[in-house]
């Protein structure tokens, strides 16, 4: 007769997953995109990141490659941080908002119900020349405006082109 000491466990792993977008940081003013970045976590293993990536304009997705009318999911580099370096100035739309959410994969094959993502618009720095402001300006806390943003000078005040400075 022989007895078995041995007792197997077999668990089993429901959790999904968790992810968010850390940047772009949500309802702000983008300049310039070259990487789309974030954080995960699973309590077993995280296999993938995915991102969604919206036009808001017209609602059509980021493939990669092109803007098309069906939801596209992307793969991200790495899991935990992750980041996506696919999307770039080249191409977004000035003064158009845009909005970017997560979901992860775990090892055993759950996936994360995608979060609220975040949304961000696609500006320039004003770089208008002769007489007018330029890239090289000083702002009030370096706050500089943005394309289509309303720059407003009191009466009174003077702008010296040459220093960059207003005064009263």
């Amino acid at each position: 007769t022989t007895t078995i000491n041995d007792v197997f466990y077999v668990m089993k792993d429901t959790v999904p997953p968790i992810s968010a977008v850390t940047a772009p940081i949500n309802d702000t003013n983008v300049q310039t995109l070259s990487t789309i970045s974030g954080t995960a976590n699973d309590n077993y293993g995280l296999n993938k990141i995915e991102i969604e990536i919206k036009r808001l304009s017209d609602n059509k997705y980021w493939d990669g490659s092109n803007w098309v009318v069906s939801d596209f999911w992307l793969l991200a580099s790495g899991v935990n941080p992750w980041s996506y370096t696919g999307l770039t100035d080249t191409n977004l739309t000035v003064g158009t908002s845009y909005w970017v959410v997560s979901r992860a994969s775990d090892t055993l094959g759950n996936i994360e119900t995608p979060g609220t993502g975040v949304t961000f618009t696609y500006k320039l720095k004003k770089t208008i020349a002769s007489g007018n402001w330029t890239a090289t300006a000083t702002w009030k806390d370096a706050q500089t405006p943005l394309d289509g943003d309303a720059v407003i000078i009191k009466t009174g005040h003077i702008v010296d082109t040459l220093s960059n400075n207003t005064s009263n």
